[in-house]
């Protein structure tokens, strides 16, 4: 009320609203605020104080990458990826960032998160869903987890829910954790793939000639 206009209302006045009145002596503030005159000594005692703790934030943040962007700024995929590089490597580097993350794990999930349904129907499917062995490695309390640190991490947690076509039954489809900024290749009823990477070999006297066969190999990462 100091920075606002006010207005004394007396007890004769009734300020009608709604289904009554409100009758009394109150104050009513002015939504224009009051011009105060403010002594030059106060805004250099002001102007020093954020010096001092803005100096210091600054000497704190020496030697330490900035990730991200500006609000105004457009984020790329190349600046995502590095961003999502830059907070792992904080997060394996800094005990302080790690520590930070298992306590935000620690007091959103604890043991786990669990569910209930009043439908009968309902609470077996998502029952089946949940207890299933193919989706623990998400939606087990280690997987949950497990996907915490990641979104804490790398500011995103991205799923899919892979089944097969002409498959109906809640049961049979399986969750998967995605990986930030790559979508891998999934095999039958969303197993995982194996990684494989191609080594080829070339012939000393030049290219396979019509009729050879190839000599590419293959072997697990």
């Amino acid at each position: 009320m100091n920075d606002l206009i006010g207005y004394d209302i007396p007890d004769s006045i009734a300020i009608a609203g709604g289904s009554g009145s409100i009758r009394g002596h109150h104050s009513l503030a002015a939504i224009a605020p009051r011009e105060r005159f403010v002594p030059p000594e106060f805004l250099e005692i002001v102007q020093e104080a954020t010096r001092t703790v803005e100096d210091e934030l600054a000497a704190e943040d020496r030697g330490w990458l900035r990730a991200g962007v500006a609000t105004y700024q457009i984020i790329t995929d190349i600046a995502r990826i590095e961003a999502i590089n830059f907070s792992r490597l904080y997060y394996v580097r800094d005990p302080l960032a790690k520590q930070a993350i298992r306590l935000w794990t620690d007091y959103t999930f604890g043991t786990g998160m669990t569910w209930s349904a009043e439908d009968k129907p309902t609470s077996k499917a998502l029952d089946d869903y949940w207890n299933s062995r193919a989706n623990q490695a998400v939606l087990s309390a280690r997987g949950q987890r497990k996907s915490s640190d990641k979104l804490l991490v790398d500011g995103e947690v991205r799923a899919a829910l892979l089944a097969e076509i002409g498959a109906f039954a809640v049961d049979e489809a399986a969750l998967r954790a995605v990986h930030g900024w790559l979508l891998p290749p999934v095999g039958p009823r969303g197993r995982r793939p194996t990684h494989l990477h191609p080594r080829p070999r070339s012939r000393p006297r030049g290219p396979c000639r019509p009729g050879c066969r190839s000599t590419a190999r293959h072997r697990p990462r």
